[in-house]
């Protein structure tokens, strides 16, 4: 649609204006964001007949305005500051500020709806992402209506060519920007959200590297070192910690799990315990929805990570044994809590304890690499695969809705390159070639 054609010479200077503002000759989110010389070209000099200058016997901004009850015509307005008499200028005019909403000054209340309505670990994955891709990016000082899709796309172009992403990494990453351009758009900020107009595909994401089975779980014999090492441990200076990593080979389940079970949870008679709550650790947080370097640990009753809420997990003869350990060692000390594995003061253990333990016993295996307390869930899924328990079985005892689940993400080979050397050799030495 073409603009509309007015006779300029019959206009009042605040029609004019206003009609500069309508055909899109001037943006109001970008008056006060722009440098003098561009308000002098843009707006003063079509609309403002009067010099706009700097003083330097007062230091201070000068400027003229019509003023028809004074002889001269005009009056004099000063400002210590050229945005204050540029504001001036604008209200005089006719025009009021618009405020300008960008990444950066609506970041805190966009954390402060997310704090409300999301779990502590989304809201420590937005601050961490932020401070990673964004704290000191000028994208954030940026008018969001001024982003269109061609700005976004190369950003996110250079931010995965800087980081080498794949498409994990990218997500972490612009998970943050697209909830933040959703915010503005229920709040009335902004027409549209860029990202509807991104093709993922489109972006040149680095591919991931599969990782082998060998780096996804602990092999059989590592498995086995893991379980001496902790064993020892236990055995020269008694404490819970390395029974907690021994249970967790015997169980299957998630540290988060471990960490929280009550001994009202075991049922010594049939050889079971029941997974009824866990433990979410999150970063604690100031006013300003910033991280403090601190944790925090909250236990959820009633829940666990999986959709069934609670699950009764089988124990093995070794896990009964664990268990009367731990008994055991409690009585000798003369400690009482309710709580299975807690320090020698009553105060119960958290993740970070095992994980420590763990990559102890890791390096004292020669392991050249650390694998995490996630990856004893994967070994223990695996071997019991191996020794031939449905997957259906399988994914019962450890919580899985799907056993698809199961199957693709928990189930990986747990032989050693040694056993599968054998194994290939006896599977193919009908061949006789040799």
């Amino acid at each position: 649609m073409g603009k509309k054609k007015h006779n300029n010479a019959s206009l009042s200077v605040n029609e004019l204006f206003q009609i500069y503002i309508e055909n899109g000759i001037i943006e109001l989110g970008d008056l006060i964001a722009l440098e003098r010389e561009s308000i002098m070209n843009k707006i003063l000099k079509k609309v403002h007949p009067y010099k706009v200058y700097f003083s330097e016997s007062d230091k201070r901004w000068h400027t003229q305005i019509k003023d028809d009850t004074s002889v001269r015509g005009y009056k004099e307005v000063v400002r210590k500051k050229e945005a204050d008499l540029i504001k001036f200028l604008l209200c005089h005019y006719g025009v009021k500020e618009t405020k300008t909403f960008t990444f950066e000054n609506i970041f805190d209340d966009f954390m402060a709806y997310k704090v409300a309505t999301q779990k502590p670990g989304t809201i420590n994955m937005y601050i961490k992402a932020f401070n990673k891709y964004y704290k000191d990016d000028e994208i954030i000082k940026r008018d969001l209506t001024q982003i269109d899709t061609i700005d976004l796309k190369m950003w996110l172009c250079n931010n995965i060519e800087t980081h080498k992403m794949a498409y994990k990494a990218y997500q972490q990453m612009a998970v943050v920007f697209n909830q933040l351009y959703k915010y503005a758009l229920e709040k009335g900020y902004v027409e549209k959200n860029p990202f509807d107009a991104i093709n993922t595909k489109s972006l040149g994401l680095y591919n991931t590297r599969k990782k082998k089975s060998i780096q996804k779980a602990y092999t059989k014999d590592e498995a086995f070192q893991i379980t001496k090492l902790a064993f020892d441990d236990f055995k020269s200076s008694p404490h819970s910690t390395p029974l907690a990593i021994l249970l967790t080979f015997q169980t299957g389940m998630r540290v988060g799990e471990v960490v929280v079970l009550k001994w009202e949870d075991i049922d010594w008679e049939l050889k079971t315990i029941s997974v009824r709550r866990m433990e979410n650790q999150y970063q604690e947080n100031d006013i300003n929805t910033r991280s403090t370097g601190k944790c925090r640990y909250e236990v959820i009753e009633g829940n666990t990570k999986g959709v069934f809420g609670e699950r009764t997990v089988d124990l093995t003869d070794d896990a009964i044994y664990i268990l009367s350990l731990l008994k055991d060692y409690y009585k000798s000390i003369d400690l009482e809590s309710e709580w299975l594995f807690v320090y020698q003061n009553g105060i119960r253990i958290h993740n970070r304890a095992m994980e420590s333990h763990l990559k102890k016993y890791c390096r004292e295996a020669g392991m050249p690499n650390f694998k995490s307390m996630h990856k004893i869930r994967s070994t223990y899924i695996s071997m019991l695969r191996d020794a031939g328990m449905s997957f259906e079985k399988i994914a019962e005892e450890v919580g899985h809705q799907s056993v698809i689940t199961t199957m693709n993400n928990y189930s990986f080979d747990v032989n050693s390159d040694e056993e599968n050397r054998k194994i290939l050799n006896k599977g193919l030495n009908m061949l006789a070639i040799v």
